[in-house]
């Protein structure tokens, strides 16, 4: 496993972006009910509409598990070329704090995993 250890901003993260999307085929997003509303999370959502695999109602990701019975809407799409540019259009300036938890599959298998509110 490799950590990173500073956080990625810019250019930097645009290139990780876009090697995440290169090698996996899978990623998600997370919406914690409990984290408030997200503005213009409707749209996002839209836009990636045509990638999307399915919404579930999740206590774990990969990145987290809630405990106390909560759960959060985790949104699984492809890795396709519609996502990725929604995606960077998204993160351009580095992980926002919400949606939160983007994290990649390859082949059902957790290749890159972030915890958004934990900064990691």
């Amino acid at each position: 496993m490799l950590s990173i250890e500073r956080n990625p901003k810019n250019r930097v993260y645009l290139e990780l972006l876009v090697l995440c999307f290169d090698v996996c085929d899978e990623f998600h997003l997370v919406v914690r009910n409990n984290m408030g509303s997200i503005r213009g999370l409707e749209e996002i959502i839209n836009k990636l509409k045509v990638s999307l695999i399915e919404m579930r109602c999740e206590s774990t990701w990969a990145s987290t598990t809630l405990g106390d019975n909560q759960t959060a809407n985790v949104y699984y799409f492809h890795a396709d070329e519609n996502a990725k540019k929604i995606t960077k259009s998204i993160y351009q300036g580095g992980m926002p704090s919400l949606p939160e938890d983007l994290s990649f599959f390859k082949q059902g298998k957790v290749w890159l995993a972030t915890s958004s509110h934990e900064k990691q």
